[in-house]
């Protein structure tokens, strides 16, 4: 399963390390890819449900504050709202608590030059857990950085 979603939200600048934005606001854009095994139930409940998760993760880690944290803080809130984001739609989809995971395969990549309303929807139905998954690869590209994670099986 794919997902395109041109201008799936906006943040505040520094949310993503863009100095260079004179209105201080920087529009970003959300694309994954979801390769589920086991059928497609968990790779389409993921194309459906990951990008609301992760603006309500991202939400909660602006709404935290920079925990003092050097100029690098929001790399750490992006990294920090990625897995927080993997395994609350891995508890959605297994029915498990999601203080009790740890997407331990999860990564994030940065790459590039130095809070809205979200247009989330209501999370779909979730997926059976018997011998299915998916492992998902999610890029969040802006202006001027490229954020890029994975968490899976595969």
């Amino acid at each position: 399963a794919v997902t395109a979603l041109p201008g799936f939200l906006s943040v505040a600048s520094e949310t993503v390390g863009d100095l260079e934005s004179s209105s201080g606001k920087s529009a970003l854009h959300l694309f994954g890819v979801y390769d589920g095994h086991g059928g497609s139930e968990v790779a389409n409940f993921c194309k459906e449900r990951l990008h609301g998760a992760l603006i309500e993760e991202l939400e909660a880690e602006m709404r935290e504050g920079d925990r003092g944290e050097d100029e690098c803080s929001w790399q750490r809130q992006w990294e920090r709202a990625f897995v927080a984001c993997f395994n609350k739609v891995d508890a959605e989809i297994g029915g498990v608590e999601p203080r009790n995971l740890r997407c331990e395969n999860a990564a994030v990549e940065v790459g590039g030059r130095g809070n809205d309303e979200s247009s989330a929807r209501a999370a779909p139905e979730a997926a059976p857990a018997d011998a299915v998954g998916s492992t998902a690869v999610v890029a969040v590209v802006g202006s001027s950085q490229i954020i890029v994670s994975n968490c899976g099986d595969s």
